[in-house]
């Protein structure tokens, strides 16, 4: 049977971290639908969601020239075609299939944040779309005001939206990763240890429990 979760569809990127966190956590309570954007010469996702036999939504070479361009357009940036500009054309179509963006990262500025799911902020930014950041240095929730051009604090956990992106961090997976230097495996050094998974874990799973919590009222 339908329910009014089915209504809801994260477009994220199928990268580690909290790519995999927000499907996951998502899943879990209820929210089924997860389109990853994978460019179409590098379809992998990460290991829990090729193990859950999530498929990648892959994007053709067409689209995938269409999102540069339009990355480059708004941004005023100069990506090629190659792994970087693939993935960075991904993040266009994270934004502009969603109603709103919540990125988890680190605030690094009054409008930025750390790491390539800047792309993803700026563009939500600049196409309208409602922009949420979870801070992971003080692990707070920020919405972007356009009217005072700065992401402010919120008291509350966000609403969540129907068509939504969550992306951001891979650094609060442990996964291992091989040194091109020696060849062996081990931990991503760049890790920030559990303490901070835990906390990226709660601040998801709050959302998805505030929008199932909301509906569940509509329904009585």
């Amino acid at each position: 049977m339908s329910t009014t979760l089915d209504r809801y569809t994260n477009h994220s990127g199928g990268a580690y971290g909290v790519d995999t966190m927000g499907c996951i956590v998502g899943i879990s309570l209820g929210f089924k639908n997860h389109n990853h954007y994978r460019p179409k010469g590098n379809p992998k996702m990460s290991r829990r969601l090729r193990q859950l036999l999530i498929p990648p939504s892959i994007l053709s070479e067409e689209q995938l020239d269409f999102g540069r361009k339009e990355v480059n357009r708004l941004l005023g940036k100069n990506y090629q075609s190659g792994i970087v500009g693939d993935l960075q054309s991904r993040n266009y179509f994270q934004v502009a299939n969603s109603q709103a963006v919540y990125c988890l990262s680190k605030k690094t500025g009054d409008s930025t944040i750390s790491g390539g799911t800047n792309t993803a902020l700026q563009l939500a930014i600049i196409m309208g779309r409602d922009a949420y950041v979870f801070d992971l240095n003080s692990f707070k929730w920020f919405v972007y005001n356009p009217e005072v051009g700065s992401l402010c604090e919120l008291l509350e956990t966000p609403e969540l939206t129907y068509d939504y992106a969550i992306v951001g961090t891979r650094d609060v997976e442990d996964y291992d990763c091989r040194d091109p230097k020696t060849g062996l495996w081990s931990s991503r050094p760049q890790y920030l240890g559990k303490n901070v998974e835990s906390k990226v874990d709660k601040a998801l799973e709050s959302l998805f429990l505030k929008a199932r919590e909301a509906h569940r009222g509509n329904e009585r």
